[in-house]
């Protein structure tokens, strides 16, 4: 009965501070967007240059809190970068031959700023293998560029790109390890990020509350058309029964994270098998799916009818450490199927 009531009480008491955190979210976003706007003004040749998510970038506590308001659920599982902003004036030309000489499976999104709309996006699964560039005409406006690398070569480059037939972002080669920086990454947790987030697990635990859309405008990464999601609450403790439709791994590659309070990654793997069952997270916080199409549109439906099936493992640790801030500096699994592609 005492567990019941403190359960009781812990669950009002996330109601309760969940609207005081959604609206510190999304003044801090706001806030951290005008920021980063001025920044880019007073440092306007960065703009183009390639920017990777790596170590040395995170280490910085103004990048790591826009990184937070702007892309809180790390994929921890592809090689990113950024550029810009670009201003175009006609057309935006990628080398696709490069990016496909450097990853097995790759995504460039267009985003239209300042409003960071998608309006654009080139892929492994569009990019003809007989075209060395690709074109994307656009009208005049000013642009950024996202750049996934998914199964990478340890000789991995960035593309050149032109804007209106000049060059202006050149290749960039990439180190072997840029994404070792994701091993201690929850060691960044603080109770500035927890309070930042907190109302994340809220919303997810209650969310046939609230519409769909909501929900997921407020939890799932910014779009990639070649790839769907699932996602969920996630108590500390539990394990999670991972069910995939008979040949997805076939047409999909499908890749696993597991976020604390604070939405720092604690565990990730590519899934390599049908039917799995997660290791018990620690750390209360939310579970995201990647289906990530892999083969052409003509064979694979992008992800829009996969199915994946998820069923919580009731908790085995009946009062894990602190479930509030859960394990935040984890030691990262590191398996053939744990480790991040490289």
């Amino acid at each position: 009965m005492r567990h019941t009531s403190s359960g009781r009480l812990a669950a009002a008491g996330d109601i309760a501070l969940a609207p005081l955190s959604f609206v510190f979210y999304r003044v801090t976003r706001l806030g951290m967007r005008r920021l980063v706007q001025l920044h880019d003004r007073a440092h306007p040749a960065q703009a183009t240059t390639w920017r990777t998510l790596d170590g040395p970038a995170v280490s910085k506590s103004f990048n790591l809190l826009a990184l937070m308001t702007s892309a809180p659920r790390w994929n921890t599982h592809a090689l990113i970068a950024l550029g810009g902003p670009l201003h175009v004036q006609h057309t935006i030309s990628i080398s696709t031959a490069t990016a496909a000489q450097s990853a097995e499976a790759w995504t460039i999104v267009v985003h239209a700023e300042p409003a960071h709309n998608i309006v654009a996006s080139i892929g492994s699964l569009d990019a003809s293998s007989q075209e060395p560039w690709h074109a994307i005409d656009l009208p005049p406006g000013t642009y950024r560029l996202a750049l996934r690398y998914y199964r990478w070569s340890e000789s991995a480059e960035l593309p050149p790109v032109e804007i209106d037939g000049e060059p202006v972002l050149g290749p960039l080669a990439v180190p072997a390890g840029n994404n070792d920086f994701y091993d201690d990454l929850a060691c960044r947790s603080s109770f500035l990020y927890l309070f930042l987030h907190s109302y994340v697990c809220t919303l997810l635990r209650y969310r046939r509350w609230f519409p769909r859309s909501f929900v997921e405008r407020e939890y799932l990464p910014a779009g990639n058309p070649q790839t769907t999601f699932y996602y969920g609450f996630l108590q500390a403790g539990t394990s999670l029964f991972i069910e995939l439709d008979a040949g997805l791994l076939h047409t999909h590659d499908v890749y696993f994270t597991a976020y604390n309070r604070a939405s720092f990654p604690v565990l990730w793997y590519p899934l390599t098998e049908s039917r799995h069952t997660t290791p018990a997270v620690l750390a209360t916080g939310s579970y995201l799916i990647r289906v990530h199409a892999k083969t052409s549109a003509q064979d694979n439906d992008k992800g829009g009818t996969a199915r994946v099936r998820v069923q919580p493992v009731p908790p085995q640790i009946r009062q894990p450490p602190d479930p509030r801030v859960g394990d935040a500096c984890p030691v990262p699994a590191r398996t053939s199927q744990g480790k991040s592609p490289a």
